[in-house]
Protein backbone atom coordinates (compact mmCIF):
# COMPACT_ATOMS: atom_id res chain seq x y z
CA UNK A 1 0.00 0.00 0.00
CA UNK A 2 1.26 3.54 -0.97
CA UNK A 3 -0.12 6.17 1.59
CA UNK A 4 0.38 10.07 0.05
CA UNK A 5 0.70 12.81 3.47
CA UNK A 6 0.99 16.15 2.01
CA UNK A 7 0.26 19.01 4.17
CA UNK A 8 -0.16 22.29 2.48
CA UNK A 9 -1.53 25.97 3.67
CA UNK A 10 -3.39 24.50 6.35
CA UNK A 11 -4.79 21.59 4.29
CA UNK A 12 -4.54 18.08 5.65
CA UNK A 13 -4.29 16.15 2.20
CA UNK A 14 -3.66 12.74 2.79
CA UNK A 15 -4.19 9.40 -0.04
CA UNK A 16 -4.11 5.56 0.11
CA UNK A 17 -3.18 3.66 -3.03
CA UNK A 18 -3.58 -0.40 -2.43
CA UNK A 19 -2.04 -3.25 -4.27
CA UNK A 20 -4.58 -3.66 -6.29
CA UNK A 21 -4.50 0.23 -7.81
CA UNK A 22 -7.60 1.61 -5.85
CA UNK A 23 -7.27 4.55 -4.55
CA UNK A 24 -8.92 6.47 -1.42
CA UNK A 25 -9.07 10.00 -1.00
CA UNK A 26 -8.65 10.85 3.07
CA UNK A 27 -8.16 14.39 2.99
CA UNK A 28 -9.86 17.15 4.08
CA UNK A 29 -12.10 15.09 6.00
CA UNK A 30 -12.17 12.55 9.21
CA UNK A 31 -14.69 10.32 7.20
CA UNK A 32 -12.99 8.13 4.27
CA UNK A 33 -13.64 9.50 0.79
CA UNK A 34 -13.28 5.93 -1.50
CA UNK A 35 -13.61 5.69 -4.83
CA UNK A 36 -14.70 2.64 -6.37
CA UNK A 37 -14.64 0.62 -9.67
CA UNK A 38 -11.42 3.24 -10.02
CA UNK A 39 -7.74 2.08 -10.62
CA UNK A 40 -4.80 4.40 -9.86
CA UNK A 41 -2.64 5.87 -12.70
CA UNK A 42 -0.61 8.24 -11.67
CA UNK A 43 0.47 11.11 -9.09
CA UNK A 44 1.90 14.30 -10.31
CA UNK A 45 2.93 17.03 -7.37
CA UNK A 46 3.82 20.06 -9.18
CA UNK A 47 3.86 23.96 -8.68
CA UNK A 48 2.84 27.04 -10.94
CA UNK A 49 2.67 30.34 -10.43
CA UNK A 50 -0.58 30.19 -8.22
CA UNK A 51 0.88 27.74 -5.77
CA UNK A 52 1.71 23.66 -5.61
CA UNK A 53 -0.54 21.27 -7.88
CA UNK A 54 -1.58 18.19 -7.31
CA UNK A 55 -2.73 15.42 -9.86
CA UNK A 56 -4.57 12.34 -9.24
CA UNK A 57 -5.27 10.20 -12.34
CA UNK A 58 -7.80 6.87 -12.41
CA UNK A 59 -9.11 5.28 -14.91
CA UNK A 60 -12.85 3.99 -14.90
CA UNK A 61 -12.65 0.08 -14.70
CA UNK A 62 -15.87 -0.25 -16.51
CA UNK A 63 -15.26 1.88 -19.38
CA UNK A 64 -11.83 3.56 -20.94
CA UNK A 65 -12.61 6.92 -19.30
CA UNK A 66 -9.50 8.17 -17.75
CA UNK A 67 -9.87 11.06 -14.56
CA UNK A 68 -7.67 13.77 -14.17
CA UNK A 69 -8.65 15.49 -10.70
CA UNK A 70 -6.69 18.26 -10.18
CA UNK A 71 -5.90 20.11 -6.45
CA UNK A 72 -4.71 23.54 -7.14
CA UNK A 73 -3.61 24.97 -3.52
CA UNK A 74 -3.06 28.48 -3.81
CA UNK A 75 -0.78 30.47 -2.13
CA UNK A 76 -0.33 32.54 0.99
CA UNK A 77 -4.27 31.65 1.50
CA UNK A 78 -6.82 28.87 2.79
CA UNK A 79 -8.36 28.27 -0.35
CA UNK A 80 -8.09 24.90 -3.14
CA UNK A 81 -9.32 25.18 -6.22
CA UNK A 82 -10.53 21.44 -7.04
CA UNK A 83 -11.88 20.01 -10.83
CA UNK A 84 -11.65 17.01 -12.34
CA UNK A 85 -10.40 16.50 -16.38
CA UNK A 86 -12.16 13.38 -18.08
CA UNK A 87 -10.94 11.91 -20.95
CA UNK A 88 -13.21 9.42 -23.06
CA UNK A 89 -10.88 6.73 -24.57
CA UNK A 90 -13.16 4.68 -26.13
CA UNK A 91 -15.47 5.54 -29.41
CA UNK A 92 -18.91 5.45 -27.63
CA UNK A 93 -20.58 8.20 -25.19
CA UNK A 94 -20.28 7.92 -21.54
CA UNK A 95 -22.23 10.07 -19.18
CA UNK A 96 -20.46 12.29 -16.51
CA UNK A 97 -23.04 10.59 -13.87
CA UNK A 98 -22.69 7.12 -14.83
CA UNK A 99 -18.77 7.59 -14.59
CA UNK A 100 -18.98 9.36 -11.27
CA UNK A 101 -21.39 7.39 -9.72
CA UNK A 102 -19.12 5.15 -8.09
CA UNK A 103 -17.66 8.06 -5.68
CA UNK A 104 -19.43 7.81 -2.38
CA UNK A 105 -18.59 9.64 0.56
CA UNK A 106 -19.27 6.78 3.94
CA UNK A 107 -20.30 8.11 6.92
Amino acid sequence: MRKIHIFENGFDFKLEINDDGKIALIGFSQLPFPIDNKSFKDFKDSGNQKGRLIEVTVSDDDSEAMIITHFQFIKNSCNVEIWSTVINQQTQTESLPKLFSSVKNQA
